[in-house]
């Protein structure tokens, strides 16, 4: 889990940001994904037999999009959190494909345990002694 890393992606459209956003908010289930397991819980039960797009804006131009596959258990999954700025043939789409904070977050506290948890054998470490018989 803690080998994945953010993969940065970009694109070019000739749709105006505000279409695009626009866009987004009609195609999207507005959900915002939180630690809280109930409230996940309760939103893959109601989409158990649909393969959706879910997500939120977080400002005027910023968003954050997850995918849910129809009969899957995939709270935690990449999603991807992106930017809309405008260009002169249109606008840019670009942002990572990434885990949730909180997925890294359990990640390093679940490393540092079984770090602290596993025994250390230091019988490699003993020095050679000179002992002459």
């Amino acid at each position: 889990m803690l080998a994945i890393r953010p993969v940065t992606y970009e694109v070019e459209t000739s749709l105006s940001p505000k279409r695009v956003l626009r866009k987004l908010d009609g195609d999207l289930i507005e959900h915002k994904p939180t630690i809280n397991i109930l409230s996940q819980s309760k939103f893959m039960k109601n989409h158990r037999d649909d393969t959706i797009f879910y997500g939120y804006r977080t400002d005027a131009e910023s968003f954050q999009i997850f995918h849910h596959t129809a009969k899957k258990r995939d709270g935690g999954s990449t999603g991807f959190y992106g930017k809309v700025e405008k260009t002169p043939n249109g606008s840019r789409i670009y942002g990572k494909f990434r885990k949730p904070i909180y997925a890294y977050v359990v990640g390093v506290i679940w490393t540092v345990l079984v770090l602290f948890l596993t025994p250390v054998s230091y019988t490699h470490l003993t020095l050679p002694t000179n002992s002459r018989v």
